[in-house]
């Protein structure tokens, strides 16, 4: 295939993911939409995963592997885009899996609405063949114009749609619309939230196909949003970073959203850490809070989540460690 038939550079980042990686390249090589570019990258990945990706690229000429040091997801995308030639760029994780005619359909929604992004709804499943839910994680504010950006919104999204914007895996981005605007952090986890939320802020044209065609595995444990252990810790990196970006662009009423999603998304990882990681967790927490009513920010937070921050401090606080 001629690098000027690619329509869709396909990037994704391989690492400890023996038992799940012959089933999402299953479903990526047998997409409907056949003009595609497969890069590998091969993160320094300690089992048999690198050879796994050479025996791929054999196999199939659309295959390309790169193999680096281990850098974490962010440098395996960042190294990926840098020899991808499709008109649009997109990922997926290798423990999940899609839908056939995902890239064909994101692709032509793409080509119809000239848009920089276009993302799809998702599913959270434990296994193939799990059953798919019908409940939809695209807020109907999205859906309410073909062609969006975010100024141009008629009321603010809900939670529920948080992660589906702040994830990097259910679009595709026009290629010069990419190459300017994204970049990921390296040796990190959470890296997604910052570069998404500032991609949403940048591009002229979004648009929406509104069918479940990303199936996101949660039962990997390997998976970085089941970390318990100090990774956890990484998530403030990313929500300063998406902090850092309220200060120098004009988010206008999108801050609601913004706000509130990182807000919810620090309580919700706080379940499950213990001892010192939860110490630790805590008071990064407490930091951040502090952060945003010094951009004053605080007020976008809803009352229930104010309260659910009081009790956590209050609770460390009665042991002195605040």
């Amino acid at each position: 295939m001629q690098n000027s038939k690619v329509k869709v550079s396909i990037i994704i980042p391989v690492y400890k993911v023996e038992k799940y990686i012959h089933n999402c390249m299953g479903t990526i090589l047998s997409q409907t939409l056949k003009d595609i570019e497969v890069i590998l990258v091969d993160d320094g990945s300690p089992d048999n995963c690198g050879k796994i990706c050479d025996d791929y690229a054999k196999q199939d000429s659309r295959v390309k592997v790169i193999h680096q040091t281990n850098g974490r997801q962010g440098k395996a995308r960042n190294n990926g885009a840098l020899i991808a030639k499709g008109e649009y760029i997109g990922f997926v994780d290798s423990d999940d899996w899609i839908f056939p005619d995902m890239y064909r359909e994101l692709y032509e929604k793409a080509k119809k609405t000239d848009a920089d992004i276009v993302m799809c709804d998702y599913s959270r499943c434990r296994f193939v063949g799990d059953k798919i839910s019908k409940k939809s994680k695209i807020d109907k504010v999205f859906l309410e114009k073909e062609v969006f950006d975010v100024g141009t919104l008629s009321n603010i999204p809900s939670r529920k749609s948080f992660f589906c914007v702040a994830v990097c895996w259910n679009k595709i981005f026009k290629r010069d619309f990419y190459l300017k605007n994204i970049k990921f952090p390296e040796n990190m986890i959470f890296e997604d939230t910052p570069v998404m939320f500032s991609a949403f802020m940048k591009a002229k044209r979004i648009s929406v196909v509104n069918k479940k065609l990303y199936c996101y595995r949660i039962t990997n444990q390997n998976s970085s949003s089941l970390s318990k252990d100090s990774r956890v810790l990484d998530l403030f990196k990313s929500v300063n970073l998406t902090l850092d970006n309220l200060e120098y662009l004009d988010y206008n009423h999108f801050q609601c959203f913004v706000v509130t999603s990182i807000i919810r998304d620090c309580i919700h990882h706080l379940r499950g850490l213990r001892g010192v990681v939860r110490h630790q967790y805590v008071l990064q927490l407490n930091d951040v809070v502090n952060k945003i009513k010094e951009l004053d920010l605080y007020k976008f937070i809803s009352l229930k989540d104010k309260i659910r921050l009081y009790l956590i401090m209050k609770g460390f606080k009665c042991l002195n460690i605040i």
